[in-house]
């Protein structure tokens, strides 16, 4: 969320500098905010055709869409997929291909314009090659009667979005300024509406084809001199090692400047470091005020003055409450629990969670500023520790301690650190051995509630498997097929820092595989992706190549018989009578029967 935010701020900025300091953004729409689900209260899902409520990430208003066409064309299905430099955008299939419809398809965003006048927008626009092409922008005061503004625009078939860089050319801006009704409103209504039935191909809309919309900005020129508030700040509470955002909403001529204080008016607040740990102030000159990692000693007043030529005005006083919340001790078999039944995610990524275990990787499973390793305690039961800003991992059979909130990156449950929080840390304890891998049976793979709470984020051997040689050596990223006896199968998956199992051979045939038992989806719900992450090439026994090794064997020795095994995954139970009772023996010592003894009965037993 604080990327966002502070994404906003920049935008906000950029927009007070252009058009000679003229304008101000009152709303905008980035989506970042937006999650839509079936049965949402934001979508008409009786008809699949309509989606409302959405609010603006800065300012106030609602934005809608609709698929009112007749006949109807579609389902029309509302998502959000990767916007314009941000990570969402609102997106829709089934538009009309009906040009004879009474009413178009369309987006509508609605927004005040109250102390306000010169309103203009921008907004960002792609569409999928069957998506529409043409669209005209209509606008209303009373969201009955809607006039046609400017010329139409059409919408390109280039949905090469990333979520860190805006793509450009993608950008339509429309000035209302000549349209005075729509100045000091209360309720303004602007639509994007579809015009006929042709495609971004050329061809028809398809049922399927799709359109997206993003940043759309709304931007205006003050009535009124002296700056006043429209959105004052309001006292809130959170804990230490969070975000907090402070903002404002001001009319007022331009240039207008902003200065924020802490903890009173005669101390001023200024960019950087906040001066507790890694904390830092960015903002405070601007009209959104964000504090990162916050400290309880920053607890206090806060407030900001804006100032124009023609005057300033003070905010009220905005109090902050920093609490500490008390870390959550308990063993990972317990942290394991913590997911929904049904989605499989964190039901709590709030709390700070603080669990001690031993490292089982021998490397650092990310890249970038950031590492990423597994531990697992003494439940057996494994999780991933994620953290940001810290490119260093333990090295196996440490003993650590973290303490942090808990998280899901694609379906998998870690620790989700940040080096720069004080409230969160990683300590190490000692060493100690690397626990063995536990035995696991791909015949249990589709088991869900068994893999999300007793095998996700373990340590692992699996074996006789069959390998999808679909390529002669391990690829860097990818993922081979390893299939069992019964048909079951498991994504063996080669990390870019396994660097011994990349091009190596991938046998036909393996009689064991040892590593962490992953998992890499983004499905709802979150499971089906699940992975054994290979480390190492000495991990993989190529059962071609490297001769059978017998489960038991027996020999004589004088009149003795000598019962021996190798296998540390089994264990070996004996009995002096067929049914038993069986009791285990100790694996890997000798067995030494003398001739005097009754019988003996033997079985291999697995847990």
């Amino acid at each position: 969320m604080k990327k966002y935010l502070l994404a906003i701020a920049a935008i906000t900025s950029l927009m007070l500098s252009s058009a000679a300091m003229a304008q101000t953004t009152i709303a905008k729409w980035t989506f970042e905010n937006l999650t839509i689900a079936a049965g949402s209260s934001l979508t008409n899902f009786s008809n699949g055709r309509s989606i409302t409520n959405i609010t603006p990430e800065f300012g106030s208003g609602n934005a809608s869409g609709s698929h009112p066409g007749t006949p109807a064309f579609g389902a029309g299905t509302w998502s959000t997929v990767t916007g314009n430099g941000s990570a969402k955008a609102l997106t829709s299939a089934g538009w009309t291909n009906n040009p004879a419809a009474s009413t178009g398809d369309y987006y509508q965003f609605a927004f005040s314009t109250v102390g306000f006048t010169n309103i203009g927008i921008t907004f960002d626009t792609v569409g999928s090659a069957t998506g529409p092409k043409n669209f005209i922008v209509q606008y209303s005061t009373d969201g009955v009667t809607y006039t046609t503004f400017g010329s139409p625009y059409t919408v390109l078939s280039s949905p090469s979005w990333s979520a860190s860089t805006p793509v450009t050319g993608e950008t339509d801006t429309y000035d209302f300024s000549s349209i005075t009704s729509l100045a000091n409103q209360g309720v303004v209504y602007i639509r994007l509406v579809v015009t006929g039935n042709t495609a971004i191909n050329g061809g028809l809309i398809g049922s399927g084809g799709t359109s997206r919309v993003d940043n759309f900005t709304v931007s205006a020129t003050s009535l009124v001199n002296k700056p006043q508030l429209l959105t004052d700040i309001s006292s809130t509470n959170s804990y230490a090692g969070n975000q907090v955002v402070f903002s404002v909403l001001v009319s007022g001529d331009s240039p207008l400047s902003y200065q924020w204080y802490y903890p009173n008016l005669s101390t001023q607040l200024a960019d950087g470091g906040s001066g507790f740990g890694a904390g830092t102030i960015a903002g405070s000159q601007s009209n959104i005020l964000t504090l990162n990692y916050i400290d309880p000693a920053q607890a206090g007043n806060y407030q900001v003055i804006i100032t124009n030529n023609a005057g300033s005005v003070t905010s009220s006083v905005a109090n902050l409450t920093i609490g500490t919340r008390t870390p959550i001790t308990n063993n990972i078999a317990f942290l394991r629990t913590l997911l929904d039944p049904i989605n499989w995610k964190p039901i709590d990524v709030t709390n700070i969670y603080c669990a001690t275990g031993i490292v089982t990787s021998i490397f650092n499973f990310t890249s970038g500023n950031n590492s990423e390793f597994f531990m697992q305690d003494a439940t057996g039961r494994g999780i991933s520790v994620f953290e940001a800003n810290n490119t260093s991992v333990p090295n196996p059979g440490t003993i650590v301690r973290v303490t942090g909130p808990l998280g899901q990156f694609d379906g998998l449950l870690e620790f989700q650190m940040d080096a720069n929080n004080q409230v969160q840390s990683i300590s190490t304890l000692g060493t100690t051995t690397v626990p063995a891998p536990a035995y696991f049976d791909i015949n249990n793979i589709t088991n869900t509630p068994f893999l999300e709470t007793n095998v996700e984020g373990s340590l692992v051997v699996v074996s006789n498997v069959f390998l999808n040689r679909s390529s002669a050596q391990f690829i860097s990223g990818a993922s081979v097929n390893m299939t069992n006896a019964n048909g079951k199968f498991l994504a063996l998956f080669v990390n870019a820092n396994a660097s011994d199992v990349i091009a190596a051979n991938v046998p036909v045939f393996a009689t064991s595989v040892i590593g962490h038992f992953g998992q890499f989806t983004s499905s709802t719900p979150a499971t089906g992706g699940y992975e054994l992450d290979i480390m190492q090439y000495a991990d993989l026994v190529d059962g071609n190549s490297t001769p059978p090794t017998p489960l038991m064997s027996a020999r004589q020795s004088g009149t003795n018989s000598i019962v021996s095994w190798n296998d540390i995954f089994f264990t070996v139970q004996m009995a002096t009578n067929v049914s038993g009772p069986y009791t285990d023996l100790t694996n890997g010592t000798p067995l030494v029967i003398p001739s005097t003894n009754p019988a003996a009965f033997f079985r291999v037993h697995y847990p």
